[in-house]
């Protein structure tokens, strides 16, 4: 209850949350993404896919950089413009129908890859509010983080009509309201 009554701590658990589920979004449809609407050999997925985690290491290598000139919420701020920001160029080039495989892969990697700008530093703002319930804060962005990835990935599902916008749109939306 301290931690839900805390307003501050659950906008950035909500940020977490909403974040992740942009990534997991990305998860959900990403075998039909990449080897049915591109047509990408079964050979090839894990190179396209496989990016993210790479560019997920990469900055989570620049987080620990940028956080000795930098605060955390500050880091989290700018890892969400800029995870807001491809997904909606994604959404962008779907509605014109101008995405292409070599478009799409590095916008998801940059999409993917802010979770490791946003997750670590949105952990380390909202603890910083408790001194004696932080294992209650983090089961609660935890369960929260999850919850809503599995409600954005079931209306995923229930959109789904063979092209890319259920995905883009919803990875904006959430992005957006993170």
């Amino acid at each position: 209850g301290r931690v839900i009554r805390q307003r501050r701590a659950m906008g950035f658990i909500l940020a977490n949350g909403l974040s992740f589920s942009a990534m997991f979004t990305f998860i959900t449809d990403a075998a039909f993404l990449y080897m049915d609407y591109f047509e990408l050999s079964a050979a090839h997925f894990p190179l396209a896919f496989g990016a993210n985690v790479v560019t997920m290491l990469a900055l989570n290598r620049l987080n620990v950089v940028l956080l000795r000139y930098y605060d955390t919420a500050a880091i989290m701020r700018t890892g969400l413009m800029i995870q807001s920001a491809a997904a909606l160029v994604l959404m962008g080039l779907v509605l014109t129908g101008s995405l292409t495989l070599w478009l799409v892969i590095p916008l998801i990697m940059v999409v993917c890859g802010m979770m490791a700008l946003v997750m670590p530093n949105g952990i380390a703002c909202f603890l910083s509010l408790f001194e004696r319930d932080s294992g209650a804060a983090t089961g609660l962005n935890g369960a929260l983080q999850f919850l809503l990835a599995g409600m954005v990935g079931t209306l995923l599902g229930t959109l789904h009509n063979g092209t890319p916008l259920p995905m883009v749109v919803l990875m904006a939306a959430a992005s957006l309201m993170a």
